[in-house]
C-alpha cells in the first residue's frame, strides 16, 4: 500500500461516535502506520466514514505499471487536482 490517499486528501467526516475527523491534505494521516496500513481499517469505531469507502482504482494504484516513483507523482498529482475541484 501507498498512503498517497492518506496523506494527499483532506478529510472533513464524522466518526462513528460522532466526533468530527478533520485532517488537511498534504498532512499524514494520524492512524498511517510507518508501513503504510490504515492502522484503524475496519475498526467501525475509529474509522472515518470517508475512508470506508474509498475504494482502490488500478489506474492510480496499480504503480508497477508505471514504476513506483512516477505512478506516485501520476497519483498525488490526481489526487491534488480533486482537491482543488472539490474545495468550498
Amino acid at each position: 500500500m501507498c498512503g498517497v490517499c492518506c496523506t494527499h486528501v483532506s478529510i472533513s467526516s464524522k466518526l462513528p461516535d460522532g466526533a468530527q475527523f478533520e485532517k488537511p491534505a498534504g498532512i499524514k494521516c494520524k492512524y498511517l502506520t510507518d508501513n503504510n496500513l490504515c492502522g484503524v481499517w475496519g475498526d467501525k469505531q475509529k474509522q472515518p466514514n470517508v475512508c470506508r469507502n474509498i475504494q482502490p482504482m488500478n489506474s492510480l494504484c496499480r504503480f508497477d505499471l508505471r514504476g513506483v516513483e512516477d505512478g506516485k507523482k501520476q497519483h498525488i498529482e490526481y489526487l491534488q487536482q480533486l482537491e482543488k475541484l472539490t474545495s468550498p
